[in-house]
């Protein structure tokens, strides 16, 4: 009787181990497969990163041409502004430009 109790408890104690055992070996190859995909990924991450730095630079550099193009039409703007108010102004400035050539 003490025997076959024994034997049963041990019986469930292999059975616990060999599971716990079945689950390391799964997580274990779980992991390879997984670092193999980190390892892909990285590359495609650094990359993408790389392609992201490139474009920020173009960016900047595109912002820069777009800041000079708006303070050169502000400048136009208030120029044509100026040209275009009243008759008043318009009758001055003819008077000033005549003055200049006498």
């Amino acid at each position: 009787m003490i025997l076959s109790e024994k034997r049963t408890e041990l019986g469930d104690a292999r059975d616990k181990l060999a599971n716990g055992l079945a689950k390391l070996v799964e997580a274990r190859d779980g992991v390879q497969i997984m670092s193999i995909e980190l390892e892909k990924k990285k590359v495609v991450c650094a990359q993408s990163q790389k392609d992201c730095e490139n474009l920020l630079v173009e960016i900047v550099s595109e912002r820069r041409v777009a800041d000079e193009q708006r303070k050169q039409v502000e400048g136009d703007s208030d120029r044509i502004s100026w040209l275009q108010r009243p008759r008043y102004f318009q009758s001055f400035r003819i008077f000033a430009s005549q003055a200049k050539k006498k």
